[in-house]
């Protein structure tokens, strides 16, 4: 059975009186949301076939922003009740964007890269708040934790995990940048060919 959707939840998801400009406009967060998960199905397979790898984490990296967009949107519009695992999904792909968009650079500075199994420990993050959260995704119940000073602890754990890696990451994707920015004046005399600006 479909879920019903009230008159309220149909005229949030419309824009009623809502600024245009802000997050709060659910048609501009559902197209956004929309042509970010665009996006990322055509990197998974770019036309070129060149640089795969790279572009695939460019792929997860967008997708994340598009998950990141349709949690703003079920709540704008109304509908993360409804929708709850997929509101508490979108939540957790956000510890997955920061290492994705540094694996993805990691990709296109160095075109021979490999997939390393050392690769997957940057999304240890992820896979742990994954596992935290699936009890509330797949039955609605929060977790219980007997210890409120361990409560305390793993909450503010996770409330600066993102943040501080999502800094972590910008420093060390702008420094692989550069990196590559200053090897490439080193080997090529023309860098119109390689240069990633």
């Amino acid at each position: 059975m479909p879920p019903k959707i009230s008159s309220f939840q149909l005229s949030r998801l419309l824009g009623g009186g809502h600024d245009p400009c802000k997050l709060e406009n659910p048609i501009l967060v559902g197209l956004t949301c929309g042509a970010a998960f665009l996006l990322a199905f055509l990197l998974i397979n770019p036309p070129d076939g060149r640089n795969l790898l790279a572009n695939r984490w460019l792929a997860v990296f967008v997708a994340a922003y598009g998950c990141a967009m349709l949690e703003i949107f079920l709540h704008v519009a109304g509908f993360a009740a409804l929708f709850r695992t997929l509101a508490d999904f979108s939540e957790v792909t956000r510890f997955i964007a920061p290492p994705a968009l540094y694996l993805s650079i990691s990709s296109f500075v160095d075109p021979d890269r490999c997939v390393r199994r050392k690769d997957f420990l940057h999304l240890t993050p992820f896979a742990f708040f994954l596992v935290l959260m699936a009890p509330h995704m797949l039955s609605g119940q929060n977790i219980q934790i007997a210890s409120s000073a361990l409560a305390n602890v793993l909450f503010g754990f996770f409330r600066m995990t993102l943040p501080v890696q999502t800094v972590v990451y910008w420093v060390l994707s702008y420094r692989k940048l550069r990196c590559h920015q200053q090897n490439i004046r080193k080997i090529v005399s023309s860098v119109d060919q390689v240069n990633l600006d």
